[in-house]
């Protein structure tokens, strides 16, 4: 897993450098302007990553600490576990790393032009500022997806029984989908193609 997310990080860093080389020399990137920082940008990701850390923190003491059921099969029956610190080292690491991704983010486009997907098709365009508040929006709502889950996998341990069917979950999938994408059109400008 380390070496995957070695790799996953030089190829990524890699590609963000010879990108934005090409992208520093496109008409698109004389038009845009770093963006003035606002805290919109980063309010829903923060405070779903303090949710999701103040919840863990609540059932740290009411989990077992040694053999806690961390992954389950379709039938919902466990089929790995872990010792409690490592688990919640893991999983927070996880939240965390989505939320540092926005926060990066964030602080590069009030420094220098902000270019990446803002656009769908010919005629429908996102501001950089409104970028930022749908990537926000996109990274507080895996937060809260990482609530459920942990919610979850805490009820099993502490009750000895899942709160919902393991179906539900992908079930929970569909409406992130429907409102990333819904999310998309409210926060977007449709332009005239010339």
């Amino acid at each position: 897993i380390g070496w995957l997310l070695v790799s996953a990080l030089g190829i990524g860093g890699w590609s963000f450098v010879y990108s934005r080389r090409l992208a520093l020399q496109t008409p698109l990137a004389r038009e845009l302007r770093p963006v003035v920082f606002q805290w919109a940008y980063l309010a829903p990701v923060l405070v779903t990553e303090a949710i999701l850390v103040a919840y863990a923190i609540y059932l740290y003491p009411q989990l077992p600490a040694t053999h806690l059921a961390t992954h389950f099969d379709l039938a919902g029956r466990p089929n790995d576990w872990m010792d409690r610190d490592s688990f919640l080292i893991f999983y927070l690491g996880i939240t965390l790393l989505c939320t540092l991704l926005n926060v990066v983010v964030v602080f590069w486009a009030t420094r220098e032009p902000l270019i990446a997907i803002d656009r769908l098709g010919k005629s429908w365009w996102m501001t950089p500022e409104r970028g930022l508040i749908f990537l926000g929006l996109i990274m507080a709502t895996v937060n809260l997806f990482f609530t459920v889950v942990l919610w979850d996998v805490a009820m099993f341990n502490i009750q000895g029984a899942h709160p919902v069917p393991m179906e539900m979950f992908f079930w929970i999938v569909a409406p992130i989908l429907v409102v990333t994408v819904a999310g998309f059109f409210l926060l977007a400008q449709r332009r005239s193609v010339s």
